[in-house]
């Protein structure tokens, strides 16, 4: 990727695979398009990416017994994303991420990210960890904390390992 910042208005502000920026409007639009989710798991998988959510006014609730997430604002004029998750969905996300958002979390809300063992992590806008709130006492995939451990040991027996 490469990009040519401008500073004048209707000027090119910057390039993106072949694409030419003329304002931030565009620009924005531009990189929610990249960014919106593809669905690439199969029809009977669970759902395997996080959601990450982020923006001012972002809000988890409870609404007929399902949960509903709103994203919140990031620019104008933008319009938030909303999600629907049913009591065992397949698409129910496994952990959800808060990026440096603002808003409205109920106690509703956390009590069914907990009956579903969904993760919800806050980070602050530097990347500093903020919060976990989990049913299960950590965040963390036990299958990859496994596998993160198991490539420790081998790369500590590969340093202890002499010289050929």
């Amino acid at each position: 990727m490469s990009a040519r910042l401008s500073g004048r208005y209707g000027e090119v502000l910057g390039t993106a695979r072949g694409r030419k920026w003329t304002d931030s409007a565009d620009r924005c639009a531009f990189w929610i398009a990249e960014s919106a989710p593809r669905f690439l798991r199969r029809v009977r998988e669970h759902e395997q990416r996080p959601l990450i959510l982020t923006g001012h006014g972002l809000s988890l609730r409870v609404d007929k017994r399902s949960l509903l997430v709103r994203d919140g604002y990031t620019h104008y004029p933008a319009k938030p994303n909303e999600w629907r998750f049913f009591n065992g969905a397949l698409d129910i996300p496994p952990t959800i991420v808060v990026i440096d958002g603002s808003g409205d979390i109920t106690m509703d809300a956390i009590d069914w990210l907990a009956r579903h063992r969904v993760p919800l992590i806050r980070i602050r806008w530097d990347g500093q960890l903020a919060s976990i709130v989990t049913s299960g006492g950590q965040a963390a995939n036990a299958s990859k904390v496994y596998w993160q451990r198991k490539l420790a040991k081998i790369r500590a027996l590969v340093w202890r390992s002499p010289p050929i």
